[in-house]
């Protein structure tokens, strides 16, 4: 049976993370003329929210209080994927994601959003969303309905087309710029 919400420490550590994310998206953004700066601050920006979202998400222990939060991390990911994509394109490139291709990941984003944000009506996403008190604090059990299944597997599609980018990047590259490169697509090949 759970015991409560979830250590402080970690909800600590994802607030420092989220906050550390904001630094460095303000960071990037004053640098903003660098090419792929701005991709990157946006993918920073979606990177806090997530961290943020979630910090909340494990003080809940009420499935409509969870549910929210885990709708924010769902409006994270539909910033950060998109994001991802089009910064390891254009440090890789040096142009921008094709416009159509942007908004096709921004729309399916926002579709997992949506469909999170209305989970309660339909089992296209979550398949009967509970709170789960098996562990030592509440977390969101459900089972995968076939949107779910399908955003995972886009997720994990853009992660690895950016990873690809990076080590193209990389080979491409010499000292810095390629550690650079391989640190980057080793951190984007694990995203959730």
């Amino acid at each position: 049976m759970a015991s409560g919400t979830a250590p402080p420490l970690l909800v600590i550590a994802l607030v420092l993370a989220g906050s550390t994310s904001l630094f460095l998206a303000a960071t990037a953004w004053a640098r903003r003329r660098v090419p792929g700066a701005r991709e990157l601050a946006v993918l920073l920006v979606g990177s806090a929210l997530y961290s943020l979202a979630y910090a909340f998400e494990l003080l809940r222990s009420d499935l409509d209080g969870i549910l929210a939060f885990v709708s924010l991390v769902y409006l994270a990911l539909a910033i950060m994927i998109p994001a991802f994509l089009a910064f390891a394109w254009r440090i890789t490139t040096g142009k921008g994601l094709p416009v159509p291709l942007l908004a096709a990941l921004v729309a399916w984003g926002l579709l997992a959003f949506a469909a999170v944000l209305t989970v309660r009506s339909h089992s296209f996403f979550y398949l009967n969303p509970r709170v789960s008190t098996d562990g030592p604090y509440p977390v969101i059990g459900f089972g995968r309905g076939p949107l779910y299944l399908v955003n995972f597997a886009m997720i994990e599609l853009v992660a690895i087309a950016g990873a690809v980018l990076l080590i193209i990047r990389a080979l491409r590259s010499t000292g810095r710029q390629r550690l650079q490169s391989i640190v980057i697509a080793l951190g984007g090949s694990f995203p959730i």
